[in-house]
């Protein structure tokens, strides 16, 4: 018998993925060019387990110490092998070698001694670490994220170190309600993906995008190119209302 956690969140996840769906149809976006994100921050390993009995394998987490105490627990299960761990939070220097050391994908480097340190301390026996620069899209003073006329810079200094994947671009927009106002950021973030690649000094092409949360995924996948893979950040959408302790 399935317990009412998991009916809740198979209810949940398939909502999600009608909303994903009306949107693609809409705006002639291919399914495959979706990805689901499952935030899992101040979930719980059950939470996790659940997510995973339903076909989730990614999860974003934001705080280090709690995010590697779930992966500790899962990774005892031999069954959970194929799980991707992204870290989404801000991130401090000294914390870059866990960092390293523990995520298959960091969506928020922006500087470039951050993308240094965990090219540097990236162990050699796994394969390199994938990447997102974090853009502040919306030159908000209280968000972290490089600044718009500096993120080629930055994209072609990143490209360049031997331990990481440069990917793609995330942002996190300014909250708007209108979904016009919302895709005038994910429109921005896209023209300067596009812009990128088209420069010779970068070593990969951008293929992905990280944008896109429970409020704002419509948009998102309304701004989402052929052959781009937009990642969204779903978090309340899925796991509903979280505490804030």
């Amino acid at each position: 018998m399935k317990s009412k956690n998991f009916s809740l969140l198979a209810s949940k996840l398939i909502e999600l993925k009608h909303r994903i769906k009306v949107s693609c149809d809409k705006n002639s976006v291919k399914d495959s060019s979706i990805k689901i994100l499952a935030v899992s921050k101040k979930k719980s390993v059950n939470d996790i387990k659940t997510a995973i009995s339903i076909g989730l394998k990614n999860f974003g987490e934001n705080y280090l110490t709690e995010a590697i105490e779930k992966k500790n627990v899962l990774a005892l299960h031999s069954s959970y092998d194929d799980i991707e761990w992204h870290y989404i939070g801000s991130i401090q220097k000294n914390k870059t070698k866990k960092l390293a050391e523990n995520f298959d994908w960091i969506h928020s480097v922006d500087r470039f001694e951050v993308a240094q340190r965990l090219s540097d301390q990236r162990p050699v026996d796994m394969k390199a670490l994938k990447i997102f620069l974090q853009v502040n899209i919306d030159n908000e003073s209280n968000k972290s994220g490089v600044k718009i006329e500096e993120t080629k810079k930055l994209a072609i200094e990143v490209s360049k170190l031997p331990r990481l994947h440069l990917c793609g671009l995330m942002a996190i927009p300014r909250a708007n309600i209108l979904i016009t106002d919302q895709r005038r950021s994910f429109k921005e973030l896209k023209k300067i993906k596009n812009d990128i690649n088209k420069s010779t000094d970068v070593r990969v092409k951008l293929k992905s995008l990280s944008m896109g949360m429970s409020a704002d995924l419509e948009a998102a996948i309304a701004e989402t190119d052929p052959n781009t893979v937009t990642w969204l950040r779903i978090g309340t959408a899925l796991f509903g209302e979280r505490s804030q302790i």
